[in-house]
């Protein structure tokens, strides 16, 4: 009798091991490439998705797309006003349902459509100038900034807006700010769609909150929100949030304490807010650009201004 209750006993502590672990996997980073990017110089703007890496200059008219060796597959447009070219590319999104890339042109108020072949399609005139971009379903989320006055006081309408491949846009989510100052949602930084649970994760720097939020075709519910007062690490201040596969990232800034020295903490989550670790950069120079899947775009900037670009493989073992 003491021995069969000796045997449940050990199953019930192996069983309980099995969970735990199961529910706290550790994180592993590594750097499976590394290579330059001549091609950037001032304002870089990349892309990874669909296996490929995108890049362009800000202030440059060409796309660079490169894989995850460093090997450089095309380089499309120039700049221009025509068809297939381009005066400033300030966003790019891949649309993985509609297997279309998005380039928006910042000076011409246009959204240019490729498919994913990179053979250019059409440009759709926006409604507005566009803050960021980001994918959503079959669709593109979109943020417009519009001045508006109330009161005879200048403040700033902040919409988040669907884009659809016909150029249709309607608005999602939107909210009056004091000045152009007050970012409340950064749709590049501050909002991500997990397009396998249908959650939109929303930084609110305004509120200092972070929340998570099930969007359908009529309203918005809000599933969880995380009460943040900003200073949690080492006073590192939350500036942005990242979607992996499995994992969601929030991105902290801590203040410099010496001349030259930086610090930025990215912090790993899985969907259900179990904390996983973190990745730290000590170089103003180097930071996450971009997240793909299990993939990291790291950039590094030298001190002759030479961009390079490390590709780090994240895996939760």
């Amino acid at each position: 009798m003491k021995f069969r209750i000796f045997i449940i006993l050990l199953l019930c502590l192996l069983l309980f091991a099995c969970t735990e672990k199961k529910q706290n996997p550790t994180l592993d980073v590594k750097q499976i490439s590394l290579f330059k990017v001549p091609e950037l110089y001032k304002s870089p703007v990349v892309c990874a998705a669909n296996n490929k890496i995108v890049f362009t200059d800000a202030e440059d008219g060409v796309i660079y797309v490169y894989n995850y060796a460093g090997e450089k597959l095309k380089s499309f447009g120039n700049k221009g006003q025509g068809p297939g070219e381009f005066q400033g590319v300030y966003h790019i999104v891949y649309q993985e349902n509609q297997n279309l890339w998005y380039f928006y042109d910042l000076y011409h108020w246009k959204i240019h459509v490729y498919s994913d072949t990179f053979d250019y399609i059409k440009s759709e005139k926006t409604s507005s100038i566009i803050a960021g971009m980001k994918p959503w379903k079959d669709n593109v989320l979109i943020q417009v900034r519009i001045p508006v006055s109330v009161d005879g006081s200048r403040i700033f309408d902040d919409r988040i807006k669907v884009f659809n491949p016909k150029g249709e846009e309607k608005t999602i989510r939107n909210k009056l700010l004091k000045s152009i100052t007050d970012v409340e949602f950064m749709l590049e930084y501050g909002l991500m769609f997990d397009t396998n649970s249908n959650k939109l994760f929303v930084l609110d720097k305004q509120q200092n909150t972070f929340s998570v939020e099930e969007y359908t075709d009529e309203n918005t519910k809000i599933k969880w929100e995380m009460e943040d007062n900003i200073t949690v690490i080492d006073n590192a201040k939350i500036s942005g949030i990242y979607a992996g596969k499995d994992f969601i990232i929030i991105k902290r800034l801590k203040p410099e304490d010496e001349e030259d020295t930086y610090y930025t903490y990215y912090e790993f989550y899985d969907f259900n807010q179990h904390y996983l670790g973190k990745l730290i950069l000590n170089n103003k120079n180097e930071y996450i650009i971009d997240v793909y899947e299990s993939k990291l775009i790291k950039l590094v900037k030298d001190e002759n201004g030479d961009y390079s670009c490390s590709i780090l493989e994240v895996k939760l073992l």
